[in-house]
């Protein structure tokens, strides 16, 4: 790239990803005094960790040199260019863990980080550590209700903008923006009779679509993009005329809810991963843990005390306890350690219609 590079250097800049991963897996004992690499020579360490005032001057310039602000720099953007800007979680723990088995990838990611030097070893770990800080994921115990005057103008979201049509088995989340898709969403509860049928202030329900998508984090999958493919394919299923005819009104605004809100506030990582790191949703919630997180945020928005996403001010008393019965119920059920038994209990249920067919 313009420059010429030292045969340390040069070796440092054709690490492979997976030596990087290897260099942050070993953090932990470079921590506890074993700092030397590999590819250091013991003379040149002793050199460079004598005190200040023994270090001879050949140790002063070459410290000077290679550890200058502008090298650092220059490290850095060597090995950024080197890594294609590809991100790699590097949170030491969690790579072991995937390595091992015992939890899912994790879906939040950080830039790959440059390797540990033996030399300000101590500043070099507090800077990963406070780097990692500032990338860790944002998942809180609260669901976060904005005031009013932050959720801006909500008459830019209107059902009108959405033509039904659209909404088809063929449709493409990917290709619509956000925007779109809370109109849409508006457009689905109203063709569905739930607006007409609980009387639903138009404000209330697009605050509460706004406040569930602004509590959804940004991982890989578990995002708002996922909540709304899903909330449009339940809409799609309780549509369907031999659908609709077995359930409620409750029922189906339940369902919705339930498939809007399902993955609230998902932190990217899995159950198992929580309880093994002592997560504090782990320490709050029973098992499930992500799903009673879910059910937790989830009920808490549609309870704000502001009443400002209050959607079920027309129901009466029974069906709002019936409302939150179904909401709990359907939630839980996307816990995937429960997936093979609701299967074969369809599967069972499907097979006595045939036989008494």
């Amino acid at each position: 790239m313009g420059c010429t590079l030292g045969k340390d250097e040069e070796k440092e800049e054709d690490d492979t990803i997976e030596e990087m991963e290897k260099d942050v897996d070993a953090g932990s004992s470079l921590e506890h005094g074993n700092s030397m690499a590999e590819d250091d020579d013991p003379g040149e360490i002793a050199a460079l960790q004598a005190p200040a005032h023994q270090k001879s001057p050949k140790a002063e310039r070459f410290c000077a040199d290679r550890y200058s602000e502008s090298s650092i720099q220059k490290s850095k953007q060597n090995m950024l260019m080197k890594s294609g800007g590809l991100n790699v979680n590097v949170t030491a723990s969690v790579r072991t863990m995937v390595r091992e088995g015992v939890c899912l990838q994790p879906e939040f990611e950080v830039q790959a980080r440059k390797r540990f030097s033996v030399v300000n070893l101590h500043a070099e770990v507090d800077e990963l550590l406070a780097q990692l800080e500032a990338h860790k994921r944002k998942t809180t115990l609260q669901a976060t209700i904005r005031a009013d005057s932050q959720y801006g103008d909500l008459n830019r979201y209107d059902k009108s903008l959405v033509d039904l049509k659209e909404l088809t088995w063929d449709l493409d989340v990917f290709n619509t923006k956000e925007e779109w898709q809370v109109c849409a969403i508006l457009a689905m509860w109203d063709a569905a009779g739930l607006v007409q049928r609980f009387q639903i202030e138009r404000d209330a329900l697009t605050r509460f679509v706004l406040t569930v998508k602004n509590n959804y984090n940004t991982p890989a999958f578990h995002n708002w993009t996922h909540a709304f493919s899903v909330a449009h394919s339940a809409w799609m299923m309780v549509m369907e005329p031999d659908v609709r005819e077995c359930l409620t009104d409750v029922d189906v605004m339940g369902v919705l809810i339930s498939a809007l809100c399902h993955d609230v506030d998902h932190p990217g990582v899995n159950n198992d991963f929580l309880h093994k790191r002592h997560d504090p949703l782990a320490l709050k919630y029973d098992k499930p843990v992500l799903e009673n997180h879910h059910w937790a945020l989830t009920r808490q928005i549609l309870q704000d005390p502001g009443r400002r996403c209050d959607i079920t001010s027309g129901m009466t008393d029974r069906e709002s306890e019936e409302l939150l019965e179904v909401v709990y119920v359907a939630i839980m059920a996307t816990d995937m350690a429960v997936h093979k038994e609701i299967c074969d209990f369809l599967q069972s249920k499907q097979a006595a219609g045939k036989e008494a067919a």
